[in-house]
């Protein structure tokens, strides 16, 4: 990957580019061409995904229009989610779609690419365009609360990531959260982590602590979780059924919180 210059030439033509081509996607396209960074753009990222060409990821930017860029592998696997963030592109190869991921496909094609991402406090930046953000992503306001300690948004985000509403659909990433509400007690996250454990939904799949989850959660009043205890046991053996009675027994010692 081709680093982003910090040449003195580099930033002039920048600074050029910017004064007589306002647009995004016309700095970009001279950019390429001049075969230099583009300009940079921030903006709050609410959607990151891998593909078989590059990652793409969503942001709304700072004058409110929503965006879905693709970008460098290494840009997504940055702890970016929710966060005010600077980007920056450059023109890149990249597989062609009909290669279908194969790392040895030939197939090349140029395509501007965001290489660079650097977080923005936003303590530090914020404004009257930043605050309206907030009102203009829900999922945010949640996460953020999430990310602070609260059950009940952590088993909401949770639940958006399983069903794929306001965000990408992503199991792994539904299963933290909702845990994460199990572990303080969340009644409805206890329940769902036994369905988790049954389905093997962002999570292998273990008969004996999906029964133990969904018992915790039809003794402390899931009429749901009740419903499925017995879909949950049939297809346990004997064995298993008294290894899940002993680590009930020991979760129920512990007050029902973080029982694994």
């Amino acid at each position: 990957m081709r680093p982003l210059s910090d040449s003195i030439a580099s930033r002039v033509a920048l600074i050029t580019l910017s004064l007589t081509c306002m647009s995004s996607a016309c700095a970009q396209t001279a950019a390429a061409k001049s075969n230099m960074p583009a300009p940079s753009t921030i903006g709050v990222v609410t959607s990151l995904s891998a593909g078989d060409t590059a990652c793409y990821l969503e942001f709304i930017r700072d004058d409110g229009k929503s965006l879905s860029e693709m970008a460098d592998f290494p840009v997504c696997e940055q702890d970016l989610l929710g966060r005010r963030v600077e980007f920056f592109y450059a023109m890149e190869k990249v597989r062609a779609p009909s290669c279908r991921g194969n790392p040895d496909c030939k197939n090349i094609l140029k395509k501007m690419l965001i290489v660079e991402a650097r977080v923005v406090d936003p303590k530090a930046t914020a404004d009257a365009r930043y605050r309206t953000l907030e009102k203009l992503s829900p999922f945010l306001i949640k996460l953020d609360a999430a990310e602070k300690g609260d059950a009940s948004a952590q088993f909401d985000v949770g639940s958006l990531y399983e069903a794929g509403r306001e965000v990408a659909q992503d199991y792994h990433l539904a299963w933290k959260w909702i845990k994460a509400a199990a572990d303080q007690n969340h009644v409805k996250a206890q329940s769902t982590i036994g369905r988790f454990y049954s389905q093997g939904k962002g999570v292998s799949v273990d008969l004996v602590k999906a029964h133990v989850w969904t018992q915790v959660a039809a003794t402390r009043g899931s009429s749901v979780a009740a419903g499925n205890l017995p879909k949950v046991a049939a297809p346990m053996n004997a064995e298993q059924l008294t290894e899940a009675e002993q680590q009930f027994a020991q979760c129920k010692e512990k007050s029902f919180v973080a029982c694994d």
